[in-house]
């Protein structure tokens, strides 16, 4: 079963009662496709009433929208924001949920994947061009800030690579690696390249992407929680002047995660075993101290930290929420323990010390490591912003500039909901990889290697492309110069045509005679050199027709006269050499190319038979033929 729900324990309600929320909505639909499962005893959320957190309902979609969405698993709750990208100047927020997550789901992978595809399916709605990127806790990361010497683009990735494994051990096999090139500085007169380093074990990030992929919501990205909160400062949610150092530490159930940004770049990312946790256990010594005065409130043997309902069953944990929260629980007050909010202050107070010893050693290393830069002022987020006197605490303590932490500025809300201010600092994380953005967002299932492929790509294809467009401009202007010249002789020839047209020769008898005279001499000049050479003409034909396994023995020519009556005859007697089955075959052969030749006609066999020639069998013919006339 699925519950949808504020921090009821961390968060006052945001929406009035008889108010739906869109989160609300979400947690009927969901509700109506588990009908068939039973609904479990205990909530992880014990006491209050769970309410939707979100107060927004979505607009009509545009074409142009590019829309974001952003998790963050925090503990037994499930975090969502949703996210306008359209405009990378003014993102702008629509939608925010938190859900609860069943006892032991996580546990079970196929339950598991199946209720992310139920929540995000109803959360997203129809929308295809959905990119969903969620957030891996920071205990997993490390990170390095790292200047390494001016070099070729080519060389960039070992220059940082090798410089990172000096500082980090590093496993090619298990462990992811990814970088950011900030840009160009000069250090101590040296030109060198800034760089944000940074690696995270493969197996978390195989493990959330698929998951994801098994719920039919492949993730488009994966970063961790600095990054996350980076992205706010680059996408204009948080104001960073460029000499402006800022720190941001979100506080967790189990640990406190401290960033530090200057120039709207992560340059220092430290987590602390130290959250809301140790300040229950230090409550929990308290009241185990009291037990012999109030047994009501021994601690709960049946809750351990870590459990997703921790909170919720031990006396401390609700204690401890209603002192953040300000309210007082209904089941636990005053009269019974005995304590008011300053002994609960005062229980915490060591667990709050330890924090603020942690951050200060982090503000002191980084200004002796970083260029003397001082921290202007501290963001704190996560389940303690609703009491301002812890961070009032901190403040005093460090003696600077202490701020709650609002993850969804009034400028980008939306305008219909006026200038709302909005608080959840648990929401950090997913609002931040909400803003997320392959160009301004470290990520690792894009890395560094990822993007050089994909640059390569878009790099060829460009070429690609602009070579066709160059083969096409050729081509064009082959056509354009084809047509030119088409059209030209097209015209020479319409002005021939007209000429001949009007041309009109002068015709006359005398002339009509003195053509015919030169046709007639002409014709007679010709005939004579063809008498002449006919001899020579027929050696020529016969030796070109006559193939080697045929011996002409004898050729006799007989020239009647030099009238077109006249007939010229040609008698020939030749020896066939070969195979005695193909005599006949060769012997008509020969003939049908004497008969297509020019000068031939009309060949008749006189005589073949088989004789022995120098001891072999052969064909003996003799055959008759008629010259072409001269005069046709």
């Amino acid at each position: 079963m699925l519950y949808v729900y504020t921090y009821s324990q961390w968060r006052p309600a945001l929406v009035k009662d008889n108010e739906i929320s869109s989160t609300e909505k979400l947690l009927a639909l969901i509700r109506d496709e588990n009908t068939g499962e039973p609904e479990p005893a205990s909530k992880v959320v014990p006491s209050k009433t769970s309410r939707g957190i979100s107060p927004f309902v979505p607009k009509p979609r545009s074409s142009k929208q590019i829309i974001n969405v952003g998790l963050y698993f925090s503990n037994e709750n499930l975090l969502l924001v949703k996210v306008d990208r359209a405009s990378e100047e003014t993102p702008r927020l629509l939608d925010y949920a938190e859900v609860a997550l069943e006892p032991g789901i996580t546990g079970d992978r196929h339950r598991f994947s199946a209720f992310i595809n139920s929540l995000l399916t109803n959360y997203c709605g129809p929308m295809k061009q959905v990119h969903i990127w969620a957030v891996i806790s920071s205990a997993y990361l490390e990170t390095r800030r790292l200047l390494i010497p001016r070099v070729s683009q080519k060389q960039i990735f070992n220059a940082v690579y090798w410089s990172y494994k000096k500082n980090v051990s590093l496993n090619d096999s298990k462990d992811i690696f990814d970088f950011e090139v900030l840009g160009n500085i000069t250090d101590e007169g040296v030109n060198k390249i800034e760089v944000t380093s940074c690696s995270l074990p493969k197996k978390v990030v195989d493990e959330l992407q698929s998951l994801f992929f098994e719920a039919g919501y492949p993730l488009a990205g994966i970063s961790s929680l600095p990054f996350a909160i980076q992205n706010m400062f680059r996408a204009g949610w948080l104001e960073n002047g460029e000499d402006d150092c800022v720190c941001t530490i979100y506080v967790d159930l189990e640990c406190s995660h401290i960033n530090i940004y200057s120039n709207r770049n992560l340059a220092l990312s430290r987590v602390i075993k130290a959250g809301i946790h140790s300040m229950q256990e230090a409550l929990r010594d308290m009241l185990e101290s009291r037990a012999d005065h109030q047994p009501a409130l021994t601690s709960n043997n049946d809750a351990r930290s870590g459990d997703a309902a921790y909170m919720g069953k031990d006396p401390a944990g609700i204690m401890l929420s209603d002192f953040i929260q300000g309210n007082r629980s209904p089941g636990v007050d005053s009269k019974t323990t005995g304590l008011n909010k300053g002994d609960i202050f005062r229980a915490i107070l060591p667990a709050l010390e330890r924090l603020v010893k942690q951050l200060e050693r982090t503000l002191k290393h980084y200004y002796l490591n970083f260029g003397n830069k001082k921290v202007r002022k501290v963001l704190i987020s996560g389940l303690i912003n609703d009491n301002s006197r812890i961070a009032e605490y901190i403040g005093s303590q460090l003696d600077i500039n202490i701020e709650i932490f609002n993850p969804f500025p009034a400028k980008m809300l939306r305008s219909d909901k006026g200038s709302t201010l909005l608080k959840s600092g648990a929401m950090v994380p997913a609002a931040g990889i909400a803003l997320s953005d392959n160009k301004i967002t470290p990520n690792f299932l894009f890395t560094y290697r990822d993007k050089e492929k994909s640059a390569l790509v878009k790099q060829v294809n460009f070429s690609l492309f602009a070579f066709l467009i160059f083969l096409m401009a050729v081509c064009v202007g082959i056509y354009l110069n084809q047509n030119h010249t088409l059209s030209h002789k097209r015209s020479l020839l319409s002005g021939l045509s007209r000429e001949i047209e009007s041309y009109i020769p002068n015709v006359d008898r005398d002339l009509l005679l003195k053509m015919t005279s030169m046709a007639t001499t002409g014709r007679s000049e010709l005939d004579n050199i063809s008498r002449r050479h006919l001899g020579l003409a027929v050696i020529s034909e016969l030796t070109a027709l006559t193939t080697d396994n045929i011996r002409l023995l004898s050729i006799e020519s007989k020239l009647s006269g030099s009238s077109v009556a006249d007939k010229n005859t040609l008698d020939m007697e030749g020896l066939i050499f070969g195979d005695r089955m193909t005599f006949e075959t060769l012997l008509g052969s020969y003939l049908v190319k004497l008969k297509e030749s020019l000068l031939f006609e009309k060949p008749v066999i006189k005589k073949n038979l088989v004789e022995t020639y120098q001891g072999k069998e052969v064909l003996r013919f003799s055959v008759s033929l008629e010259l072409l006339s001269t005069r046709r």
